[in-house]
C-alpha cells in the first residue's frame, strides 16, 4: 500500500478518539506525551520509512481513553525531510495504518511564542479542532516574558492550557480539556498578500464549483498551491498555472505567506499583552552563543565528538577485556570437560566464539547511546544539527544526519 493513500476510515477504532500531538523541536512535546501516556506507549516505524511512530493511550479526568499520536517535531507544514512529510500525511489522513486525527494538540514553547505559533496557524487551517499546550511557562517567566493565556485565546480563537511538562504541572487542566469534545475547527485570520489572494481565490472558486459542499476551499487551495494537497482537476490545473506564473514573475509566494503569518502573530502578541521584560543574560544564553558561534561552535563540536569517541573506547576497554576473558575461560572449560569431536568443536569454535565476538561490542554500543542520550536531553544535538545543516545540505543531507553518519564509521560502514 502506498504511503500517500488515504486510510479506510471504516478501520478506525470508533470507541476511542485519536489526537495528534505536534510542535516545534525542543518545545517539550515528547516530554508532555510521556507525561500523558506513561508506560502505555507503542513504538514502531511508519510503513516504508525509518521514521519512528509513537502512539500511546491517555486518560481524561472522566476516565475516557484517548489515543495520542506523537508526531515528529517540525517548524512548519512545509515538509523538508521524510519525518516532516510523514507528520503532514498523518494530519491529512493519508498515513498508512493510522486514521485522520479527531483533533490536534499543539505544544508550543512559551518562551518563543512567535515562532511556535506559526505552526499553530497552519494547523488551524487543516479543518481540525486545535488545543494548544502552552508549555515551558516557567522558562518563559524566568526569561521575563509576560503571558496572558486568556487574551491569546480571544485573539487566536483556540484554547490555551499553561503547562510545565517536566514537572507535571498543568496536566490536570490539560486532561480536562482533552476530555471535552472539541468540534470547532480553526480558521484563517491573517491577511493574504494581494497576488496570493487572487490565486487562492481562483483556485478556491474552482474547488467550490466542483464540490459545492467544501467549506475549507481556501485552506485546500493553499495546500494545492504548495503541491502537498489533492483536489478536483480544475483546481489542480489552476494551482499549477499560478505556480508557473509566480515562478516567471520571480514572486516568492511562500516567503510572502510566511511574512504575512508572522506579521499577524506579532500584532496578536502585542494586542494580547505578551511582551519581553527586562532580564539578565543567563548562563544558558551564554552557552548557546558559544555552541552556535560560526567559528567557536565548530571547535566545541569537534571537542565534543573527540571526547565522545575517546571516552567510548577508553571506558569500554575494561568491560570488553572482562567479556573476552570470560568467554575464553568458558571455552577452555568446555574443552577440558568434553570429549574431542565435532560437537565440542561446534560449541567452542562456533557458538561460544560467535556469541563472544558479538557480545564483546556491547559495552561500546551501550556507552555510545548513553552519551548520545545525554547530548540529546541537554539540547546540544539540536544545536549541532543547526550548525551543520548548511554544510550537510551541500551533499543532499540535513544537519541531523551527521551524528548517525559519524557513528557508522565505528563499524567501517559509512552511512
Amino acid at each position: 500500500m502506498r504511503a500517500d493513500r488515504p486510510v479506510d476510515r471504516m478501520k478506525k477504532d470508533t470507541s476511542k478518539r485519536w489526537i495528534a500531538v505536534i510542535g516545534n523541536p525542543n518545545a517539550g512535546k515528547s516530554t508532555l506525551f510521556n507525561a500523558l501516556t506513561g508506560l502505555r506507549q507503542r513504538v514502531g516505524n511508519y510503513p516504508g520509512v525509518t521514521v519512528e511512530k509513537r502512539t500511546g493511550t491517555a486518560y481524561t479526568l472522566h476516565g475516557e481513553a484517548i489515543e495520542l499520536i506523537d508526531l515528529p517535531g517540525m517548524y512548519s507544514l512545509s515538509p523538508r525531510s521524510p519525518d516532516e512529510e510523514i507528520a503532514l500525511q498523518v494530519l491529512q489522513g493519508k498515513a498508512t495504518g493510522l486514521p485522520r486525527p479527531d483533533a490536534v494538540l499543539c505544544v508550543v514553547d512559551a518562551s518563543n511564542l512567535e515562532r511556535n505559533l506559526f505552526l499553530v496557524t497552519q494547523v488551524m487551517e487543516l479543518g481540525l479542532p486545535v488545543l494548544v499546550a502552552l508549555n515551558m511557562v516557567d522558562v518563559a517567566e524566568a526569561s521575563g516574558v509576560r503571558i496572558h493565556p486568556e487574551q491569546l485565546e480571544q485573539k487566536i480563537g483556540v484554547k490555551f492550557i499553561p503547562t510545565q511538562a517536566h514537572r507535571g504541572k498543568g496536566l490536570v487542566e490539560l486532561r480536562a480539556a482533552l476530555g471535552q469534545r472539541l468540534s470547532h475547527a480553526g480558521e484563517r485570520k491573517w491577511t493574504m498578500p494581494a497576488p496570493l489572494a487572487a490565486a487562492v481565490g481562483q483556485i478556491a472558486a474552482a474547488w467550490r464549483e466542483a464540490q459545492p459542499a467544501e467549506i475549507r476551499a481556501e485552506g485546500k487551495a493553499l495546500e494545492l498551491l504548495s503541491g502537498s494537497g489533492e483536489g478536483p482537476e480544475g483546481a489542480r490545473k489552476l494551482a499549477i498555472a499560478w505556480r508557473e506564473r509566480f515562478s516567471k514573475e520571480a514572486y516568492d509566494w511562500a516567503a510572502a505567506v510566511a511574512g504575512a503569518r508572522f506579521a499577524y502573530l506579532r500584532d496578536v502578541l502585542h494586542q494580547a499583552g505578551v511582551g519581553q521584560g527586562w532580564r539578565e543574560v543567563g548562563w544558558t544564553d551564554r552557552i548557546d552563543s558559544l555552541v552556535l558561534h560560526p567559528v567557536a561552535g565548530w571547535g566545541v563540536l569537534a571537542g565534543m565528538m573527540i571526547a565522545l569517541f575517546v571516552s567510548i573506547f577508553s571506558i569500554a576497554s575494561y568491560p570488553m577485556e572482562w567479556i573476552d576473558a570470560g568467554f575464553t575461560a568458558l571455552g577452555q572449560f568446555v574443552q577440558a570437560h568434553m570429549a574431542p569431536g565435532v560437537f565440542r568443536d561446534l560449541l567452542v569454535d562456533g557458538v561460544l566464539a560467535g556469541v563472544g565476538g558479538v557480545v564483546i561490542f556491547l559495552p561500546q554500543i551501550l556507552i555510545l547511546f548513553f552519551f548520545l542520550g545525554l547530548l540529546e536531553d541537554s539540547g546540544y544535538l539540536a544545536r549541532a544539527a543547526f550548525l551543520l545543516d548548511r554544510v550537510m545540505h551541500r551533499v543532499g543531507l540535513s544537519g541531523k544526519s551527521f551524528i548517525p553518519l559519524l557513528s557508522s564509521y565505528a563499524c567501517a560502514i559509512p552511512g
